[in-house]
């Protein structure tokens, strides 16, 4: 598998001098949403045009977007303007853009060229990497997808500075998932951060990066290792999904932190981690995500989700655990009463 190599830059002069370089003459359709059209896009839109034709594809923001009418609003658009496959789809946005930008451009045509542009920490850093692609179907996250690789992956730290708090802090939690799976060290030394802001996460962007890629390099369809880059997302998808179906959505690094928290509870729970690792681990992400100040939705509401996560074999509910910083282990079979247990101990303060 040939797999692109995230490449970063800062400033944004440096990205485009490669993208003139590299992509000269070919039609370019961005594809971004309103946020980002004001925030991002308006720095590079002239320079976009230097290097070819430029068609800009605005939608609204937010998960709500990846659906499948969004996804035939934007197939219209590429045949309508005889979109070719010599000409360049650039997914500029967070995950939400890469992961619909990523699915439209591998189904249309059977697959056309495409530029993952992240401009979250939280695409930065797991998103826009690895080739995964989706759209919700019925709330559940991602549950139509393909595999299909950009041509390149481009990441410009200077879009960091458009971002607010919460978007940095979103972003972050992936962060802390890439070292408790695969790198102490890491781990060590994010949890030494006291204040998130681009200026102090920047230096440990290119190492969470790095682990991802390495990760997906060994096992690109998720058939064993790759599986370990699901650590929190059972439960964290789940409590997503049920905002996500109130039409209140929250951050996603905000809810994979409390599926962290309460998968390491089910790991303390099933005797895969010891107590001194689960109380560092626990107290680690608390520091940057506090439970005590998060509304968990009631387990009932959860359950559906839970039994349709699509890491799941059959009836059977599998996750990806951590037994200590820099180790985890995948293919967990875990029991309904046991999740429930471990959640409770979060939904009710008892931490």
């Amino acid at each position: 598998m040939n797999l692109p190599k995230t490449e970063i830059f800062h400033p944004v002069s440096d990205m485009l001098d490669v993208m003139r370089k590299r992509f000269k003459n070919r039609q370019l359709f961005v594809l971004t949403d309103e946020n980002v059209s004001q925030s991002c896009l308006n720095l590079i839109l002239e320079d976009f045009n230097s290097i070819g034709e430029t068609e800009v594809i605005e939608i609204e923001a937010g998960e709500e977007s990846k659906s499948i009418s969004i996804c035939s609003h934007i197939w219209n658009h590429l045949l309508e303007n005889q979109f070719s496959k010599q000409d360049l789809i650039i997914n500029l946005g967070g995950g939400v853009i890469t992961d619909l930008g990523g699915f439209v451009a591998s189904t249309y045509k059977r697959g056309v060229p495409f530029l993952n542009m992240p401009t979250s920490l939280l695409c930065m850093t797991d998103a826009a990497i690895g080739g995964k692609t989706g759209i919700d179907q019925g709330n559940v996250k991602n549950s139509v997808g393909s595999y299909s690789n950009p041509e390149a992956i481009f990441v410009c730290t200077s879009f960091l500075e458009t971002l607010p708090e919460k978007e940095i802090k979103s972003g972050f939690a992936e962060m802390l998932k890439h070292a408790l799976i695969r790198d102490s060290s890491l781990w060590n030394e994010l949890n030494s951060i006291h204040s998130i802001n681009c200026e102090s996460i920047i230096p440990y962007l290119a190492t969470s990066i790095q682990i991802k890629e390495a990760i997906i390099e060994a096992d690109y369809y998720e058939k064993n290792l790759r599986k370990l880059l699901n650590f929190g997302h059972t439960i964290g998808h789940a409590i997503e999904s049920v905002y996500l179906d109130s039409n209140h959505p929250i951050a996603h690094g905000e809810a994979v932190a409390m599926g962290m928290l309460v998968e390491t509870k089910i790991a303390q729970l099933m005797n895969l981690t010891d107590d001194e690792n689960a109380a560092g681990i626990i107290s680690g992400i608390s520091r940057y995500f506090n439970p005590t100040t998060f509304n968990f939705p009631s387990f009932e509401k959860m359950k559906p989700f839970l039994l349709n996560d699509k890491k799941n074999v059959g009836e059977n509910i599998m996750m990806s655990l951590v037994k200590k910083p820099g180790e985890a282990v995948y293919n967990v079979h875990i029991t309904m009463e046991t999740i429930e247990i471990a959640y409770h101990v979060f939904q009710q303060n008892k931490i």
